[in-house]
């Protein structure tokens, strides 16, 4: 798995994410499984947002309640009452790094 992986990524990321529901287990194990394979971590930076929520729920398309960087930038989708920049919808979802591996 790890030689096919590194044949076209290399054996080291700058930085690597996800949502914080990836943190335990799933970026964890891969901790662990490039520990073993290199000994070494593969990663430098972890980075992990937090899940956006639209009504108190989680947005996923799986749940078919999620509004699309295009429709948040034209303002169409029903829930907005307008448009939003891209820097500003940058802005609202960044966070700082709050810890590292």
């Amino acid at each position: 798995m790890f030689r096919h992986e590194h044949k076209y990524l290399g054996e080291e990321f700058d930085i690597h994410g996800g949502g914080m529901d990836l943190k335990f287990p799933h970026h964890e194990c891969e901790i662990a499984q490039s520990t073993a394979a290199l000994g070494k971590e593969s990663v430098h930076l972890w980075m992990h947002n937090n899940m956006i929520t639209i009504n108190g729920q989680k947005m996923a398309r799986s749940l078919n309640n999620f509004i699309t960087l295009d429709q948040l930038f034209s303002g169409d989708h029903p829930l907005l009452d307008q448009a939003y920049s891209p820097m500003t919808v940058r802005f609202l979802y960044s966070r700082p790094i709050q810890k590292h591996y």
